[in-house]
């Protein structure tokens, strides 16, 4: 890096992240990314492994889904020639589905006998806690693992563990939260012991002790917390699932004695600088850059970011850190260029690509689409295109052809989304169909051009992730399409100021006396850290129907602030509010076309997480219908 820029305070450890669980690189990416990192600052890689590495004792994965144990050696090799310290990261209690898929583990899992989990979900996802054949499989793979990275560092992961104390052997010590709580202690002691033992200082992801708050200073005080936040503005800490709840996680780790890492995201730029920022007032060891989720995109558009970052940590300011980035990855002086790559890592497009679904398709802001975004992501797209080809750094060209796909594939599904929007306030006709199947055709391409990007990238891993996702897309766009057909929709604008909830809502309507179920599910605003009023539209069956009922279970409470259904002759609106149940608040606001709403459910989403029961407990409001 250049000695002569702006430099502020280096960080002891600055990490990248690589996400090798769900899509796994080649061993020639891999080592060109310690080759990027090293030339950017960074002084160590955590690869987010799970299963990926087969061992002596962990012999089941098929050689075209695991790295070798040699694989891996020569990897760790490589990094140690550039000063890069690669750590290991395997979940030993949640995020454990790629272990507990084959049947020879099937008995370690929590939900092993048909169990349901905290939210409904029946998947094998999470280790039991309390069966001692757990810690046995990990005190021969861990000790396999180990003796491939000789770092100090080992991280266990421990996050999103949703379905401890859910199987017959846990649930009687979880039927008290207290209980619950000590199950997930116990897990982290287990895995603190069994990576002491092998003489590694372990590092784990810290979100659980948002729930687990009682038991946080019982932790051993040599763990190292690792602090996410990926909000794209962090100007405090809030929780991921609590009501967003707002507290310093930081200050506690220092009043208590832990050390720590924060841990950002490559989903935009600003989430780097604004949590560096926020961190400067304390202590911390370093940070750690994440990714996560690569099966249907590509690393090379989060490369700004990463080169950004490293630079940030080693002492450089804001403008130097960005400028040496762009310097580096494109080799020109390109001020326009810089300023457009900037303004898409910005703005999280590395999160959003083409995510078409019932949702995003049929579902808006409470305020309309936003047109400004569309706007600038075509600004976005000419530009970077117009810009290429005054490139000639490799990786520069590799760069900006994976941004330039993934904002042309946003610009398709902007496209999308405003095609069903017309049919969502209009109805389907004719006319529509030509172009759907215009877009399709560009769908098409765009999945042949993304493959093509693979088989460049990802030589030798067949991409069977993203070919799905696109051929997905296709489908549902279809699917929906012949939906809106049918000519009536009902309409439902929700209200959720805490996106993190799980509130689960089953809608019904009435006709001739007849109750029918419209949907199920749990229905969130497309851009979940923006948008606290959203609209639905559900596409039903032409008829009359005189009444809608609207039951919520679950977490957090659910706002609804207006129905309404709509066939080809009439909009049918609420015209009284004929039954309620359980805890309904304002349910009169129903009435109103207007931003108020009526709350279904308990709105403390903690109070529901400690509180088995609470969950359980269904709110329902019954409205009748009238021209």
């Amino acid at each position: 890096m250049d000695s002569k820029e702006n430099m502020m305070n280096i960080w002891q450890i600055r990490g990248a992240q690589l996400d090798l669980a769900r899509q796994m690189e080649t061993q020639y990416f891999i080592k060109n990314f310690i080759d990027f990192i090293a030339d950017n600052g960074f002084n160590l890689l955590l690869l987010y492994l799970e299963d990926r590495v087969r061992t002596a004792s962990y012999s089941y994965p098929a050689d075209s889904e695991c790295y070798t144990t040699d694989q891996m050696r020569e990897v760790v090799g490589y990094a140690a020639n550039r000063g890069i310290d690669v750590v290991p990261c395997i979940s030993l209690l949640g995020h454990a589905e790629r272990f507990l898929r084959h049947p020879e583990l099937v008995g370690l899992a929590e939900l092993r006998n048909g169990g349901i989990g905290r939210f409904g979900q029946t998947g094998l996802d999470v280790f039991c806690p309390s069966n001692p054949a757990v810690y046995e499989f990990f005190e021969k793979y861990l000790a396999e693992i180990c003796a491939i990275f000789p770092s100090e560092y080992f991280h266990m992961g421990m996050d999103e563990a949703w379905s401890v104390g859910y199987c017959e052997t846990c649930a009687p010590q979880a039927a008290v939260f207290e209980g619950e709580q000590r199950l997930f202690l116990h897990a982290i002691n287990q895995g603190y012991r069994i990576l002491r033992r092998l003489g590694k200082r372990v590092m784990m992801w810290d979100d659980m002790f948002e729930y687990y708050r009682d038991i946080l200073p019982e932790a051993p005080r040599d763990l190292i917390m690792v602090n996410w936040q990926y909000q794209p503005d962090v100007r405090h800490q809030k929780g991921h699932f609590i009501d967003s709840e707002v507290g310093n996680r930081l200050a506690l780790y220092e009043r208590l004695g832990f050390q720590y890492l924060i841990a950002p995201s490559d989903f935009c730029s600003s989430n780097v600088r604004t949590f560096t920022e926020y961190a400067a007032a304390f202590q911390p060891l370093g940070g750690l850059l994440t990714c996560w989720e690569k099966s249907k995109y590509f690393m090379h558009k989060s490369l700004p970011v990463f080169a950004y970052a490293g630079r940030l940590w080693s002492g450089m300011d804001d403008a130097a850190a960005w400028r040496g980035a762009m310097k580096y990855l494109f080799d020109i002086d390109a001020p326009l260029l810089y300023y457009a790559v900037r303004s898409a890592v910005e703005n999280e497009y590395n999160r959003r690509e083409i995510e078409l679904n019932p949702n995003t398709l049929l579902g808006r802001s409470f305020f309309g689409l936003d047109y400004g975004d569309a706007a600038n992501i075509e600004l976005l797209h000419r530009v970077v295109l117009d810009q290429r080809n005054s490139v000639t750094a490799p990786l520069g060209q590799l760069t900006l052809e994976d941004i330039a796909a993934e904002l042309d594939t946003l610009r398709l599904a902007n496209a999308l989304r405003i095609l069903f929007q017309k049919a969502v306030d209009h109805g389907w006709n004719a006319a529509m169909d030509q172009p759907l199947e215009e877009m399709l055709t560009r769908l098409k391409n765009l999945r042949l051009e993304r493959l093509q990007f693979w088989h460049k990238v990802r030589n030798g891993l067949f991409p069977d992730s993203l070919d799905a996702h696109y051929r997905e897309v296709e489908t549902t766009c279809r699917e929906q399409a012949d939906l809106l057909r049918k000519g009536s929709r009902l309409r439902i604008r929700f209200c959720l100021p805490s996106q993190y909830g799980a509130p689960r809502c089953t809608i019904s309507l009435r006709e001739n006396g007849q109750w029918q179920t419209v949907v199920d599910g749990v229905f969130k605003a497309n851009r979940i850290d923006h948008e606290a009023l959203y609209e639905r539209v559900f596409p039903v069956d032409p008829g009359w129907p005189d009444a809608v009922k609207i039951e919520v279970k679950g977490y957090g409470g659910q706002g609804i602030c207006h129905v309404s259904y709509q066939n080809s002759e009439e909009i049918l609106e609420p015209e009284t509010v004929e039954l309620v149940s359980g805890t309904v608040s304002h349910p009169e606001h129903v009435l109103c076309n207007d931003a108020r709403w009526c709350w279904l459910g308990n709105p403390d989403t903690r109070l529901a997480f400690t509180d088995r029961r609470i969950p359980e407990q269904i709110s329902a409001l019954q409205i009748t219908l009238n021209k």
